[in-house]
Parts: C-alpha cells; structure tokens; sequence
C-alpha cells in the first residue's frame, strides 16, 4: 500500500508498536485507521465475538455475527491495507509490552485493572485512554513512567 499522502504527518517506518486492548466502538475504527497510516506493528486484544447490536458504531460486517471481533478485524484490516494485525481473542494479560497501550475498552473496572498491572510490571509505555459516551470524547494519555502522570491519571478512574 502506498503511503506517501501521510508523509507529512508521520513516516510509517518509524511508528512504534502499538496494543490495542478492546476492538469495539472506538479500538475497531482506531485499528484500522492507524494501519491505513502505515502502522504495522499492532497487537489488539478482545475476547468479545460480535452481535447484531455492534454493528451501527464499529468496523464489522453483518456476516461476521458470531465470530470473534479480533478475528474478524484482522480480515479487514487485511483486505482494506495488506498489513498484517497481531490478535488474541482473550484479555489482556500484560504479556506483550509494546511502545503505547491504548485502552478502548468498555467499563472504568477493566481499565483499572489494566493501569494497575501496567504499574506492577513497571512498563515504560503510554497508556492512552479514549473515553466517549453520549456527545462527550476524551483522550487522556498517561506517561507511565512519570510520577506526575501516573497522579493525574489516577483521578480519572475515580470518575
């Protein structure tokens, strides 16, 4: 796939590895929006299979009912950019450590769960959390290796 009309904006040889825990309404459209810009080193995360009701906000198919959405990702973003995804249709478990972690999953439980093992594991990552809900989106990024951060972040999870 050519890239040349990003080149402005990043070079897709020197994006970083990327995780990408939860592939639903906002991880599926990020998915496949960073391989369209070059990224080729993703890993996504999700034990979820896809039901009727995922359909109107993310990037499957009416055929891909029943199967599971990492799966199905992968055959997307295969068939829209060439790149090939790495998926694991569990949860996340802090085995692989990549450059950014991003957090799109459903309840403010699993991303605690996820920034207290990052922090037990002392990973080096950023942590971006994007939240949406109603007409409201944030992104909140949390350099875990900064104190400062890692404070700030904290009181987000209390929300």
């Amino acid at each position: 796939m050519n890239f040349t009309r990003q080149l402005d904006l990043l070079q897709p040889e020197k994006i970083p590895s990327i995780t990408i825990i939860g592939v639903g309404g906002i991880g599926s459209l990020l998915t496949v929006g960073l391989a369209k810009m070059g990224a080729s080193r993703i890993m996504v995360y999700d034990f979820d299979t896809i039901s009727e009701h995922n359909l109107p906000n993310q990037w499957y198919n009416i055929n891909d009912i029943g199967r599971l959405k990492v799966d199905a990702l992968h055959d997307v973003v295969i068939q829209q950019t060439g790149i090939e995804i790495h998926t694991v249709g569990e949860k996340w478990d802090n085995g692989y450590q990549s450059d950014i972690i991003i957090t799109a999953v459903d309840s403010m439980r699993a991303r605690n769960r996820i920034f207290h093992q990052l922090l037990r594991s002392h990973s080096k990552s950023l942590l971006i959390d994007p939240r949406m809900g109603g007409l409201v989106g944030v992104v909140i990024p949390c350099y875990l290796d900064q104190d400062e951060s890692i404070s700030n972040y904290k009181m987000t999870l209390n929300r």
